[in-house]
C-alpha cells in the first residue's frame, strides 16, 4: 500500500528503513513535534490520528500536509472513522454516523427511502470517504467483519453490522467498496474474528475455543467475503483461538496462513495496536517475542504482517513506551 518495503525511491534500504516502513505509529498532539518529524524522515509508513489529533477540518488538513511534507516517500495517514462510538472526526465539522447494528437492522427492516440497506451502506462508505480525503486522509480502518454472537461482548457489539455472517459480508463489502470508490483504503477488522469474545483486548488477552469448523462457519464468511472482493487490507485480531494455536492471531504465523492460504486474501495485512494491552503486558511492545530473537514488533511484522500500528508516540530510534506509562489505546 506505500510502495515496496524493499526499495524506496530506486534506493536500497538498511536494516533501520525497513523496519520503520512496517510501523504505523502514533502522534501526540494536534501538529507534530521534532522527533516525531524526525521519525516520519526516517521512513515510517504512516501515522494513525486519533481525536487527540483533531481540532477542525483545517488544522486536521494542515497536519496531514505537514507530515506527509516530513516524508521521504509515501506516507498513509489513517484513521478509524467506523460509525457509531467508533468515530474520530465528530460533529459539527463532520457528519455523526450510525453505527453498524444500526446499517444491519435497516438492512434487515428491507432498507430506506427506496434504498435497500447494501445500498445505503455503500452510500455511507462514500460518504465517510469524501470527508477523509477532505483532510488527506487515505485510510480508514474499516468496516469491522466480525460477527455479533457474543451479546455479552464487551468491545464488539454495535460496531457489528448483525449476528448473521451473510449479512455483516454484505454490508460490510458495501461499506469497503463506498471508501475506496472514492479513493480511501478500507480495513476490514478483526480477523478472524472478534466478535464471539468476552473479553476486551484493550484490557487482556481474549481465548477462544473455537475449531476451524466453527470459524469457517462463522467468523470467516465475512473475511472470505472481502477476499473475493479484493478489498485494500485486513487487521488481525488480539485474540487466541486456543483450538489450534497458543499464539494470538496477530503474532500467529499459523493465522496468517489461514489469512493468506485459505481464505485467499492477497491484499495488505496489519496488525492491530500493540500497545493494546492483549499485546503489551503478555508479549511487550519492545521485547523478543517467544517465538524470534527481534523485538516483538518486528518479528510479529517478519512472520507476514505488512505493517505494524503503535498507538503512543515513538521514541528515537523505534523504541516505544510501555502501555503502562499511557492511557489506554482507544477503541480500533
Amino acid at each position: 500500500m506505500v510502495g515496496d518495503a524493499a526499495t524506496l525511491e530506486g534506493r536500497d534500504l538498511d536494516f533501520d528503513t525497513l523496519a520503520a516502513r512496517c510501523v504505523i505509529a502514533g502522534i501526540q498532539g494536534l501538529a507534530p513535534t521534532a522527533d516525531e518529524l524526525e521519525l516520519i524522515g526516517r521512513g515510517v509508513a504512516g501515522v494513525v490520528l486519533f481525536r487527540r489529533n483533531v481540532e477542525s477540518p483545517q488544522q486536521v488538513a494542515e497536519l496531514s500536509q505537514a507530515l506527509k511534507a516530513a516524508a521521504k516517500g509515501p506516507l498513509l495517514i489513517s484513521i478509524d472513522q467506523e460509525g457509531g462510538r467508533v468515530q474520530r472526526l465528530r460533529a459539527p465539522y463532520w457528519t455523526e454516523l450510525p453505527s453498524m447494528r444500526r446499517l444491519g437492522e435497516i438492512d434487515a427492516a428491507g432498507g430506506i427511502s427506496g434504498m435497500t440497506g447494501t445500498a445505503v451502506a455503500e452510500r455511507l462508505g462514500r460518504l465517510v470517504a469524501r470527508e477523509l480525503s477532505a483532510c488527506g486522509i487515505d485510510y480508514d480502518y474499516a468496516p469491522v467483519l466480525d460477527v455479533d454472537t457474543n451479546p455479552n461482548n464487551p468491545v464488539i457489539a454495535d460496531r457489528s453490522f448483525s449476528r448473521d455472517p451473510a449479512r455483516v459480508a454484505r454490508l460490510g463489502i458495501a461499506f469497503a467498496k463506498g471508501l475506496e470508490a472514492e479513493g480511501v483504503a478500507s480495513c476490514a477488522k478483526h480477523f478472524p474474528g472478534h466478535g464471539d469474545t468476552s473479553q476486551d483486548s484493550h484490557k487482556v488477552l481474549p481465548r477462544l475455543a473455537h475449531d476451524r469448523e466453527r470459524l469457517w462457519q462463522v467468523e470467516l464468511v465475512p473475511f472470505v467475503a472481502a477476499a473475493r472482493a479484493g478489498l485494500a487490507s485486513v487487521m488481525t485480531a488480539h485474540v487466541r483461538f486456543e483450538a489450534f494455536d497458543r499464539l494470538p492471531a496477530t503474532l500467529s504465523p499459523l493465522a496468517l496462513q489461514l489469512l493468506r492460504r485459505d481464505v485467499g486474501f492477497q491484499g495488505a495485512c496489519i496488525s492491530d495496536d500493540l500497545e493494546m494491552n492483549a499485546i503489551a503486558d503478555t508479549y511487550g511492545v519492545a521485547t523478543p517475542s517467544p517465538c524470534s530473537t527481534r523485538p516483538s514488533k518486528a518479528s510479529h511484522a517478519a512472520r507476514g504482517q505488512d505493517r505494524s500500528l503503535a498507538n503512543a508516540s515513538p521514541r528515537p530510534r523505534l523504541e516505544w513506551r510501555s502501555s503502562s506509562a499511557s492511557p489506554a489505546p482507544p477503541l480500533r
